[in-house]
C-alpha cells in the first residue's frame, strides 16, 4: 500500500481557511492496523474538546497501527537529511466533529513510537502528539499475492511487535464496512491541554485494503499507554526520600494524567534529552510535547491540574511567594540525600544495582 499524505493544520474552533497550508507529505507504506472492539468509557478522558467518540454499528474501536513513512516532506518540498524514511506505530482511536453540514470523521492518538528524536520533536510541537522515540524495526515480505509486514519497538530492553499476513490480492473497502470505517478518516485531532483542541486535515485517495489470514500483537501491552496525557513526573531513583515522596501522590497525580518515571530511566530510555551533568539537580515534569517544567515549577505544574490544590498554585505563582517557595525547594534539594540516609529505598525497587546515596 502506498497513498500520497498530505497533513495541513488549524485550531479548533476557528473555520478553516480557504488557503491551505501543506505541513507535511508523504507516502505511507504497507500499513499493518490490528482493531480492537473497546469499551467506550474508557477513551472519555482522552477525547479532545469540540469531538466526541465515533462508532460502527454501535461499537467502539482502538487500533494499533504500524506502518513506514516515505519520502517525507515538510512543507510539501523541504527534505530533512536522514529523515525522509522511518516506521512509526501508534494507538489510536475514532471520533466525530460536526462541521456545519459536515459530519468530520478524524482520530485521536494515545501514543506515537518513532526511531528519530528529531521527527517525534517535531511532530510534539506542531500538533501535540504523544510522541516518543525508541529502537524500531521492520519487515516485509511479498510473494505474489501473498504479503507479510511486521513493526517492532524495543522498551526497556524487550521487544514488542504486531504483524499481519494476507494471502489475497487486496481490493477497495466495501461501502458500508468497518474496514472503511477504520480506513476512511480524514481529520485528526489533539488536546492542547489550555482547554482547546488541534485539528488537522489528512489528504489520501481511499485506501485499497487486504484481508488477513493471520494477525497478531506479541509484548507487554502496557509499553502501549507508556504516553501519560500531561507528562510524566521524573524524580531521582536514587534517592529514597523522594522516591517514597512521589509514590505517595501516586494515587493523586496517575488519575490526572500524570506517570511516575526516575531520571535515571527517563534519560536511558532516550524520553529525556538532558546532559548527564545536570540530569539529577531537579524534579522535573516532562509534558506530552515535550516541554519541562523543573523545581517548583514542576509542583505548581501538577497542583494546576489538580481541582483541590489550586489555591497552593494560585498562592505561590505570585512573586514573593514564589521566591520562597523556589528557596525552600532549592535548601531541601540541596539536603535530599542527607535524609535520605534514614528513608532508604524499597527492597524489592532495587533491580540489578543498588542505589548509591550521596551526602
Amino acid at each position: 500500500m502506498a497513498d500520497k499524505l498530505v497533513i495541513w493544520r488549524v485550531p479548533l474552533p476557528k473555520q478553516m481557511s480557504q488557503k491551505k497550508q501543506v505541513f507535511l507529505s508523504a507516502e505511507w507504506r504497507d500499513l499493518v492496523m490490528l482493531n480492537y472492539e473497546v469499551d467506550g468509557k474508557l477513551l472519555n478522558d482522552y477525547v479532545p474538546p469540540g469531538t466526541v467518540l465515533d462508532s460502527f454499528d454501535g461499537r467502539t474501536y482502538m487500533s494499533l497501527v504500524g506502518f513506514q513513512f516515505r519520502h517525507t516532506k515538510l512543507f510539501g518540498s523541504l527534505r530533512i537529511p536522514f529523515h525522509v524514511d522511518f516506521d512509526e506505530v501508534n494507538l489510536r482511536f475514532y471520533v466525530r466533529r460536526k462541521e456545519g453540514n459536515e459530519d468530520r470523521r478524524g482520530v485521536v492518538f494515545i501514543a506515537e513510537i518513532v526511531p528519530k528524536w528529531a521527527v517525534a520533536q517535531v511532530a510534539r510541537f506542531a500538533y501535540g502528539e504523544n510522541y516518543i522515540c525508541l529502537p524500531m524495526k521492520h519487515c516485509v515480505n511479498a510473494n505474489g499475492a501473498s504479503k507479510t509486514a511486521e513493526y517492532a519497538w524495543q522498551f526497556n530492553g524487550a521487544w514488542c511487535k504486531l504483524h499481519a499476513h494476507a494471502s489475497v490480492a487486496p481490493a477497495p473497502a466495501e461501502e458500508g464496512s468497518l474496514e472503511q470505517f477504520i480506513s476512511e478518516h480524514y481529520w485528526g485531532y489533539s488536546s492542547q491541554g489550555n482547554g482547546h483542541s488541534l485539528e488537522y486535515h489528512v489528504s489520501h485517495t481511499p485506501w485499497n485494503v487486504w484481508t488477513s489470514t493471520g494477525a497478531g500483537f506479541e509484548g507487554d501491552a502496557s509499553d502501549l499507554s507508556i504516553l501519560p496525557r500531561r507528562g510524566w513526573i521524573l524524580y531521582d531513583g536514587q534517592c529514597g526520600f523522594c522516591f517514597r515522596w512521589v509514590h505517595l501522590w501516586k494515587n493523586v497525580v496517575e488519575p490526572r494524567g500524570f506517570a511516575l518515571k526516575d531520571l535515571q530511566s527517563a534519560s536511558a530510555d532516550g524520553s529525556l534529552q538532558i546532559s548527564p551533568e545536570n540530569l539529577l539537580a531537579d524534579i522535573l515534569v516532562l509534558t506530552p510535547t515535550g516541554e519541562l517544567e523543573s523545581g517548583a515549577d514542576a509542583y505548581l505544574f501538577v497542583a494546576r491540574q489538580i481541582w483541590w490544590a489550586r489555591p497552593f498554585y494560585a498562592l505561590f505563582s505570585l512573586p514573593v511567594f514564589n521566591g520562597i517557595l523556589w528557596r525552600g525547594y532549592r535548601w531541601f534539594n540541596r539536603n535530599r540525600y542527607r535524609i535520605s540516609r534514614h528513608c532508604p529505598l524499597p527492597r524489592q525497587t532495587v533491580t540489578g544495582r543498588a542505589p548509591k546515596n550521596r551526602a
